[in-house]
């Protein structure tokens, strides 16, 4: 579903661990957050995008790929409209590029993760589960004109037997899909294992017939290369292996009905080790996840409490925004589902699909594609003193700068670094809720060991 954009140039370089949850609540019972990371509104969609979710970014083109799997609307159990590929131009137009081909078995489809390719060409997640009753699930290739980023009318199914083909990321010759339950466990029907697929390109080439997976754990599956437990959620569903990304060395996946975060490396036998890098009760809801590489940081949509979190490397996990239940008609959060970054603009698709226990409760116009704009407030350091704007610095280290009140971000660093005179009073208070002359602790990760030093300085004078 996520992908490391690393020809793609930001307008933004700079690191930042956003504003946590704190300070008083609102009327809504939310907790008071940052006003310049309000969402605003990116695009209207079209009628023909009522539940928009999976995007990726053509490093090429500068488009957006989005895929709306449409759930809804829906008349006793069948869609009323066809899932469909658009392209959001970076200019804010919206083009329909083609409708996805219906399965020939279920007569349905389900796009939800996409990436390009090592090929050019973009891979689909078409997720055609209808219950467990066996798995039907399979991977498209649509392939793409080099010269424009468009489909040329060829579509490929290239592996099927996937059970809830859900997030996909291409990580150079490899392709990695998530699957959030696999089997239910036949002792407890509130249990079971999600999972996820590994696919090299070599198995897509030309000529070469459709690879055919079998999702069971206890097959032994090649391409099954790590499995989770997952678990009955509050919710009243089983929620499982979804968002997918690929941050600090490793392939980083997060789980939508707990909130859990994971790290998948390999050793050089090609298995698997997984790791539980996080989990928290107050974050329990884990969907699409997208690592930023300029500002270092896994930005991650909650759906349940409605909401945008950001994990970094040290593994503090923080509220971006919230917004109560809403229509999404001024850009508010409403059901996020995925999110991307372009040209400093974090944008965010709003699935509107109400599940039991989320916060969204009707599925409405208009449709939507949000974005929070992460531009809007810099911080300046001194680098061998010289003043600059941390935009064009380097990053082997990190700053991080702690206000009086908690609140926390992160600037871009420098390994041979010193703060000399400070912080931009004007942008400085856009971050953090501090009073003017407040006393400032940096604590300065610099190097590979992670070795801190800590020093004091004084906020902006008033």
């Amino acid at each position: 579903m996520k992908r490391i954009l690393p020809c793609f140039t930001l307008l933004l370089l700079f690191q930042l661990l956003m504003i946590g949850a704190w300070g008083a609540e609102n009327e809504a019972g939310l907790k008071r957050l940052n006003e310049a990371f309000r969402p605003k509104l990116y695009v209207e969609l079209p009628e023909c995008c009522p539940v928009p979710d999976g995007m990726t970014l053509c490093p090429k083109t500068n488009l957006i790929y989005l895929v709306c799997p449409h759930y809804e609307p829906s008349r006793d159990g069948k869609k009323l409209v066809p899932s469909v590929l658009m392209a959001i131009y970076p200019d804010g137009r919206v083009e329909k590029l083609m409708d996805i081909p219906l399965d020939e078995n279920t007569q349905d489809a389900g796009p939800m993760g996409i990436d390009i390719g090592p090929d050019g060409n973009l891979y689909v997640a078409d997720n055609l589960f209808t219950g467990f009753d066996g798995p039907k699930s399979r991977i498209l290739r649509v392939v793409l004109n080099p010269e424009n980023g468009k489909p040329t009318g060829e579509v490929n199914v290239v592996a099927r037997g996937l059970h809830i083909a859900n997030g996909l990321l291409w990580d150079g010759d490899w392709m990695f899909v998530t699957d959030p339950v696999i089997i239910k466990a036949k002792d407890d029907p509130a249990y079971g294992k999600g999972g996820l697929w590994r696919f090299h390109i070599s198995e897509f080439a030309p000529g070469k017939p459709i690879v055919e997976v079998t999702a069971d754990v206890a097959a032994n599956d090649p391409h099954l290369v790590a499995t989770m437990d997952v678990q009955k959620t509050k919710r009243g569903d089983i929620g499982g292996l979804d968002g997918i990304t690929k941050a600090w060395g490793a392939i980083w996946v997060g789980n939508v009905g707990d909130g859990a975060l994971f790290s998948v490396k390999f050793d050089e036998a090609g298995k698997a080790i997984v790791k539980k890098e996080f989990q928290d009760p107050d974050f329990r809801c884990c969907d699409g996840i997208f690592y930023d590489e300029k500002l270092d940081v896994i930005f991650i949509d909650d759906p349940e409490d409605n909401c945008i979190r950001v994990f970094n490397r040290r593994h503090e996990m923080k509220t971006l925004w919230q917004d109560p239940d809403n229509d999404g008609s001024d850009g508010q959060l409403d059901e996020p589902s995925e999110c991307i970054v372009r040209d400093g603009k974090l944008i965010i698709a709003n699935f509107d699909r109400p599940f039991p226990g989320l916060t969204n409760t009707t599925h409405d116009k208009p449709y939507t594609l949000s974005y929070i704009d992460l531009t809007q407030a810099h911080l300046f350091l001194s680098v061998n003193g010289e003043t600059v704007n941390p935009s064009f610095g380097s990053a082997a280290g990190v700053w991080s700068y702690y206000g009086g009140t908690g609140t926390q971000v992160l600037l871009l660093g420098h390994s041979d670094a010193t703060l000399k005179g400070g912080i931009h009073g004007q942008n400085y208070r856009l971050y953090a809720d501090v009073a003017a002359g407040d006393t400032l602790k940096i604590a300065a990760p610099f190097g590979l060991d992670g070795t801190e030093t800590e020093r004091t300085i004084t906020g902006p004078a008033q």
